[in-house]
């Protein structure tokens, strides 16, 4: 057959199985966010931030023992009532050090990625506020790009969104938004995330945080970022894009 006369089939892109979230985690519920995960909390005072971190590391509908190792930082720690109940229960500290994440690399780096053996790790900061967090190049922002590597989960909560390192902002897979007292911090989020939401993605997400938290308090405007469309729910029981 003459070769210039050969019809050749069109290269075809395969899917690639991903190994990394349903394996070890398959009984999370799927409105849930998924590990691996950058979970970001972002809410006013008295908004029901730690109420959510709570639920997330001992509420069985969540994440009760789902992880092996939980590690909280909280500069609440010994003030919060709420933090109180995981420093009774986890590994905790009241501070941010880099050293916590080089600890942490040392330890689970041990294992292979897909090591059935390899300890499921989440770690979590609230309301850490410090000089070594808010670097620009602090350790941390150099390990979330590379945090499904070594842990499963990193649940960031803070008042602004600014707070937040940009290359840290940057690995967000899922957000949960609480009630703002200042709405200049709604527009700091709409300009981070509005553009995911189509060619009127600003209007919509004012929209949608408005219609999450006009009639009650203690409510949250979460996001699926990880999903492409990214999908957008009132708390995590009713869809709303």
């Amino acid at each position: 057959m003459d070769k210039k006369n050969c019809v050749r089939k069109p290269p075809e892109i395969l899917k690639v199985r991903d190994l990394d979230g349903n394996e070890r985690f398959p009984d999370i519920h799927p409105n849930l966010p998924q590990p691996p995960s950058c979970f970001i909390i972002v809410g006013a005072i008295k908004s029901s931030k730690s109420n959510l971190v709570i639920n997330c590391c001992c509420n069985k509908n969540f994440y009760l023992n789902k992880f092996d190792t939980i590690k909280v930082l909280s500069s609440t720690l010994h003030m919060d009532n709420k933090m109180k109940i995981l420093n009774k229960h986890f590994d905790c500290e009241d501070h941010y050090e880099d050293r916590f994440i080089e600890e942490i690399i040392e330890s689970q780096g041990k294992y292979d990625k897909e090591d059935p053996l390899k300890p499921k790790y989440c770690l979590v900061m609230d309301d850490i506020i410090s000089p070594e967090f808010n670097k620009r190049t602090n350790a941390l922002s150099m390990f979330l790009p590379k945090m499904r590597h070594y842990i499963d989960m990193c649940i960031i909560s803070v008042q602004s969104i600014n707070h937040i390192p940009p290359l840290i902002r940057a690995q967000t897979r899922d957000i949960c938004i609480g009630k703002q007292q200042n709405f200049k911090e709604v527009i700091k989020l709409q300009e981070q995330f509005g553009g995911l939401f189509g060619e009127n993605g600003d209007k919509k997400f004012i929209e949608l945080y408005n219609l999450v938290h006009k009639d009650k308090p203690y409510q949250f405007f979460y996001i699926k970022l990880s999903e492409n469309p990214i999908t957008a729910f009132r708390n995590f029981t009713e869809r709303i894009f």
